[in-house]
């Protein structure tokens, strides 16, 4: 992202809360939920972002926070549009340790292989997100990560919920299968603590 892109993604962060309250606003159609169109126009209407939205980058934005790519958003999936895009900055580079650390988790669970979300949440929150990003936001990560309602998640399910739109246009015939090869291709790298990802 570069330009008014970048900088309206920075003052849509800064602002959410607000921005949240402002979402019922944004269903004129009153029919329940938010289309594309309404949270563009809705965008652009705020006063939070300067200079004021121009159209093209308000649709963007929509289209982009559109997570599950069906054309309506609601709260929770703005928020988790957020926290992932935050996730994914702050980690960087750094997917080895982070996949040393879940394999670490995962080896201390009663579920082989799977790890509670919320010691997920509190893992990432250990890279130094904890302040970046809100309450309402950790909740949306919860519940996305947490789709099936089991309480956990193993690897292939945290990297597809982060990473799996990105994957979608692989050439590979199964999705799960790039997110393994994609891990295991992963240098082997020692468990780090959030100070040392500093």
């Amino acid at each position: 992202l570069v330009g008014p892109e970048f900088i309206a993604w920075g003052q849509l962060k800064a602002n959410w809360p607000s921005i949240a309250g402002s979402m019922k606003r944004f269903d004129v159609e009153g029919n329940g939920s938010i289309s594309v169109h309404e949270m563009a126009t809705g965008l652009k209407s705020l006063k939070v972002f300067e200079p004021p939205l121009d159209i093209a980058v308000a649709i963007s934005l929509a289209h982009q926070l559109d997570d599950d790519g069906s054309g309506t958003l609601d709260v929770q999936e703005v928020a988790w549009s957020l926290a992932k895009r935050q996730i994914k900055s702050h980690i960087g580079s750094r997917w080895g340790a982070l996949l040393q650390t879940f394999k670490l988790l995962s080896s201390t669970s009663n579920q082989p292989g799977r790890v509670p979300v919320p010691s997920v949440i509190e893992s990432l929150k250990d890279l130094g997100l904890k302040d970046e990003i809100p309450h309402e936001g950790w909740n949306a990560v919860a519940a996305y990560l947490d789709k099936d309602g089991d309480g956990s998640v193993d690897y292939c399910e945290f990297m597809h919920s982060l990473v799996g739109d990105e994957l979608k246009n692989s050439e590979s015939l199964n999705l799960e299968q790039s997110i393994v090869e994609i891990s295991e291709s992963l240098p082997s790298a020692p468990v780090l603590s959030g100070a040392q990802l500093e």
